[in-house]
């Protein structure tokens, strides 16, 4: 009595793991179509549910990069190779300052926290320099807006 009983618990932990991975995988194609879509906030979220599986966990670093770079307004400047370093960042903020308001101080406040997680958690790319730069966007928009 005492296998049997053990026999149907192993079974039931066995078909628990199969459906806990046909669900990690439907939530890992589902970000990826939200990603390729441009909804990088959507892919985040669900990808934060199939995390383990597959390169999940690459794509998620990605995917928050991704929205963060898009919070910021220069969605196509930061992948493009003259927008490397710090001065094109500088020069890329004047441009905005303008236009600066408080949707724009909240993004870059939001899209800081995320760089910055990025940049303690190893993530390459220009992480550092776009830390920076969201650092003193909202440095320099809080004078703006009176903060």
């Amino acid at each position: 009595m005492k296998k049997v009983l053990i026999g149907i618990l192993a079974l039931i932990m066995v078909l628990g793991l199969v459906g806990c991975s046909d669900e990690k995988k439907e939530n890992y194609e589902k970000a990826i179509s939200y990603a390729e879509d441009g909804d990088y906030f959507l892919a985040i979220e669900v990808m934060e549910n199939a995390l383990g599986y597959n390169d999940s966990n690459e794509l998620l670093l990605e995917y928050k990069y991704a929205y963060a770079v898009n919070l910021t307004g220069y969605n196509n400047q930061f992948v493009m190779p003259e927008v490397q370093n710090k001065t094109d960042f500088a020069s890329l903020y004047i441009d905005g300052a303008l236009a600066y308001n408080q949707d724009m101080y909240e993004n870059y406040t939001e899209a800081y926290n995320i760089f910055k997680d990025l940049q303690e958690n190893g993530y390459g790319k220009n992480v550092d320099c776009l830390v920076d730069f969201t650092e003193q966007a909202i440095i320099e928009g809080a004078t703006i807006l009176g903060k």
